[in-house]
């Protein structure tokens, strides 16, 4: 308090002052000061003269007692009775009483903040038993359980019971203590100025708070001076507590389904999942405050994507239950974690540790493969072939994504772009081990090398093993080369009237068939005559295999002495051909004369097998000894001959020693046993 001092003092002996001063004081005296708080210096006083003051706003900073004392003092003389020169006042100084008087805690059962609640989109919430919980006693009742996350009032009184003024400043604050909280959590602070608060009065408030930590809540209101104490501070500390019900939030469901229908947790590349989650409360105690439902796709040491998130949810009841599901593809190879989770931040349930569950779900990508392509590797021109391939899904799994195999035909070392020859779509494959085997009829018109590729093309997305989605093979195309390869005549020496038996071999030594019809041709030549004995007789098509054997038995009715040259040349007709240098082959077959004849003439001995040999030939079989007798025009004997061979001599135009003569014409003469039988001129050209 502060006070006002009322002060007199007077003459009392009837003497009148003139000349003498005295100084008038006044003390304030505690256990703790003695203070000087007023200070007067008077130089006259009539006699019996009376002096009255105030001095204000004495503040009593002090407890207990606290004097005043009141003196007069003469300066240099004395006074006549110094005994009445000082009077005291004493006052008790006593403080203030604040006490903290009540808290008291109340359930808000009007709703106003907390009714109803939100689900999202598909998601439902059921109770599964009927409430067992009365979570209060009602609205202005104290608590002593509740749901956790109830939102309560919190009222509270301070009062001063000692009808003091409070002159100085205090403050009100409330903590609430928890097992979860390392020190106390400070809800409620506030500064009261001075006498803020009325002598025996009381100041009070409340606010509402929500209870997030379960298990006991203790509040404390406490009322703190600021700078002093008050007369009892044992009571300025007031506690109430409650009990908040933890309800357990259990992310109890967590299954996959896919195409089939079946919960499992193998699927196939892109297919659609559907996952079904359900959480609900286990405990039996209601959850008075929110939470969220959250689905989310990876581990938690890497970023996690988020599926999915419920609206917020409120007031849940006891053993209510909610269920949701969301789609999605099945888009990320191998193993991926999937994550249920309650999210109660920021309050903890009961058992914060089922809050999640986890499903481990496998994408496996299928493995599309090309397994086989199938023609001939050697082929011929012309050949028409079946092109037989095979492809398989070498997974047993669904293939949710298009794909097409391809049959691609690529000229090798051709710069031509390839040919796509066949082609096939698939938008989707049932399960297991599918394979197809697909046919498509080709004809080789081109020599040479090609390739065929069989390919799987998976537009927008890779299978398995990339490796096996083409296969590739090399057809080389061979074209035919038709050969004479023998061709022989018996006898080569005839007569009009005779057998000539002809034999002769034609193959086909390239290595390809033969589609068209090919000919050959038995070709007599003379030199001013041609006789064709067989004209374009059609091969039969055994050729391309094992070679076609020709004989023929020949009447020789020829009116032509001398060498026939007899051509069996084979004709490839409409068939390609690689070497048309080994189509023929001759013979040379001599028409013997009736009676002496010597033929050639000319003849030309230059090892080309036509004409290379002069005969001298005779019919007549009773020469016994015949010899040739070769002469050069100035009758210089050359060769002499008498090698007999059936009914003819031969010369080969060398003389007897071997050297070849020089062209020109020669003399001939024929004796038997030395007398002369023929003679002649005959030519020799080189």
């Amino acid at each position: 308090d502060s006070l006002q001092l009322h002060a007199r003092f007077s003459e009392r002996s009837g003497v009148e002052l003139v000349h003498e001063a005295f100084r008038v004081e006044i003390h304030h005296i505690t256990p703790f000061r003695n203070e000087r708080i007023y200070y007067e210096s008077i130089t006259s006083l009539q006699a019996h003269e009376e002096i009255t003051f105030s001095v204000p706003d004495i503040p009593i900073e002090d407890p207990g007692a606290n004097s005043f004392r009141l003196s007069v003092e003469p300066v240099n003389w004395e006074d006549n009775d110094p005994s009445d020169n000082d009077t005291t006042l004493t006052l008790l100084g006593f403080k203030p009483d604040l006490e903290a008087d009540t808290l008291m805690l109340s359930e808000i059962t009007d709703g106003s903040s907390l009714s109803g609640f939100h689900s999202s989109g598909k998601g439902k919430r059921h109770a599964i038993s009927p409430p067992k919980y009365d979570p209060g006693r009602g609205p202005g009742n104290e608590l002593d359980e509740i749901g956790l996350g109830s939102e309560i009032l919190v009222e509270w009184r301070v009062t001063e019971n000692n009808d003091a003024l409070v002159g100085d400043s205090f403050n009100v604050r409330i903590d609430l203590m928890n097992d979860a909280f390392e020190t106390p959590l400070r809800i409620f602070s506030q500064d009261y100025a001075p006498l803020q608060i009325e002598r025996a009065g009381h100041i009070d408030s409340s606010f509402t708070y929500r209870l997030l930590n379960g298990g006991l809540n203790t509040f404390e209101l406490r009322v703190h001076p600021i700078r002093w104490t008050d007369d009892r501070p044992m009571n300025n500390v007031y506690q109430d507590s409650v009990t908040a019900l933890v309800g357990d939030l259990e992310a109890r469901e967590l299954t996959a389904t896919g195409y089939n229908g079946v919960p499992e947790t193998r699927f196939s590349w892109m297919e659609q999942i559907q996952l079904d989650f359900r959480v609900l409360e286990t405990r039996g105690a209601p959850i008075d405050t929110c939470f969220r439902v959250l689905v989310y796709r990876g581990d938690e040491d890497e970023d996690r994507d988020t599926l999915f998130v419920s609206d917020t949810l409120w007031n849940f009841e006891e053993g209510e239950i909610y269920d949701n599901s969301i789609t999605l593809w099945s888009d990320i190879p191998g193993e991926v974690t999937y994550t249920l989770e309650a999210d109660t931040d920021p309050w903890t349930d009961f058992v914060p540790e089922n809050n999640s569950f986890e499903l481990d779900i496998t994408t496996e990508i299928p493995d599309l493969a090309v397994l086989e392509l199938e023609p001939d590797t050697t082929l011929g021109l012309h050949e028409t072939k079946l092109l037989r391939y095979t492809w398989a899904n070498l997974t047993n799994l669904r293939v949710f994504e298009p794909f097409r195999i391809q049959l691609v035909h690529r000229p090798a070392g051709s710069e031509a772009a390839e040919t796509v020859l066949e082609e096939y779509t698939y938008e989707s494959l049932e399960p297991g081990f599918n394979s197809g085997l697909l046919t498509t009829p080709y004809t080789f018109d081109d020599p040479g090398d090609h390739r065929f590729v069989l390919r799987c093309v998976t537009d927008g997305w890779t299978d398995r093993d990339t490796l096996n989605n083409e296969t590739e093979i090399e057809v080389y195309v061979n074209t035919p080369d038709l050969v004479v390869s023998s061709f022989t005549a018996a006898p080569t020496l005839v007569l009009r009237g005779e057998t000539v038996q002809l034999e002769g071999l034609i193959e086909e030594i390239g290595g390809a068939p033969l589609f068209q019809p090919a000919f050959f041709t038995v070709h007599d030549q003379m030199e001013t005559f041609d006789t064709l004995w067989v004209n374009a007789a059609e091969l039969p098509n055994s050729v391309g295999n094992r070679g076609t054997p020709f004989r023929l038995e020949l009447d020789w009715h020829s009116f032509h002495p001398g060498d026939h040259i007899v051509t069996l040349s084979v004709d490839p007709g409409d068939n390609e051909d690689a070497n048309l240098d080994n189509n023929s082959v001759d013979v040379v077959i001599t028409h013997q004369y009736h009676g002496f004849h010597a033929h050639p003439s000319p003849f030309t001995p230059n090892q080309d097998t036509y004409n290379d040999t002069l005969y001298f030939n005779f019919m007549d079989d009773g020469f016994s000894s015949p010899r040739v007798m070769i002469y050069t025009i100035d009758g210089k004997v050359i060769r002499s001959l008498d090698t007999r061979t059936r009914n003819h001599i031969f010369w080969n135009g060398l003389d007897q020693v071997g050297r070849k003569c020089l062209p020109g014409a020669y003399l001939y003469v024929l004796d038997d046993n030395g007398k002369k039988a023929k003679s002649g001129l005959i030519y020799l050209v080189r």
